[in-house]
């Protein structure tokens, strides 16, 4: 599962088809909130699996929202081809441009544009915790620290503004890209709160 995560990682940084190459766009934490249409801690209460013409298109997942940075405070759904985990947090980025969809969909393999297009119809709201859309509330950290911290397994530009710490691990029985996928970053979430508070304040 891991090793696959590893590869997906890799792959996903620049994946051709027949018609479209597609790289992906690297954003500060400023045009990750700019080009979002929400921006939440949420909560996931349900998740249903999505299968169109034949395709796994990933779940969409209905979630409440804990606090709501941009786009209100209402719940809603949104798709993902990174598996969530109903009832878990997480820090949600998510857009209607079948960005990450696409993102995704090419990452995993899956080459043709049939394909491609039955994953993103309908105007959907995307994120992907594999580009660092959704950021996951790091429950061990906080048991060990009785603090909070968020993490991705992706490193993106804002990371670095919020000065955020890359775990990684170590072993001899083990391939480094089997152990590049278990690495991630994790962020203080109270350094991330701060930041998106004074960027969604106007």
């Amino acid at each position: 599962m891991m090793k696959a995560v590893a590869i997906f990682i890799v792959s996903s940084l620049l994946f051709v088809t027949n018609t479209v190459a597609y790289q992906l766009e690297k954003k500060t934490l400023r045009e990750a909130v700019d080009s979002s249409v929400k921006v939440a801690k949420i909560k996931v209460v349900k998740s249903e699996l999505v299968l169109n013409d034949g395709y796994n298109c990933g779940a969409d997942y209905s979630v409440d929202v804990i606090t709501g940075f941009k786009g209100g405070d209402s719940g809603f759904v949104f798709r993902s081809s990174s598996p969530l985990v109903v009832g878990g947090e997480y820090l949600v980025f998510a857009n209607s441009k079948n960005l990450d969809a696409s993102t995704n969909y090419l990452a995993m393999g899956k080459n043709d544009m049939a394909g491609y297009e039955a994953c993103t119809e309908n105007e959907l709201l995307y994120a992907s915790s594999l580009h660092g859309e959704v950021f996951e509330f790091d429950s061990l950290w906080k048991i060990a620290t009785e603090k909070v911290a968020v993490k991705s397994i992706v490193e993106l530009p804002y990371l670095s503004e919020l000065e955020a710490e890359k775990i990684e691990f170590k072993s001899d029985k083990a391939s480094d890209i089997y152990l590049e996928g278990l690495s991630y970053w994790r962020v203080c979430w109270s350094s991330f709160k701060e930041n998106l508070v004074a960027l969604t304040a106007n």
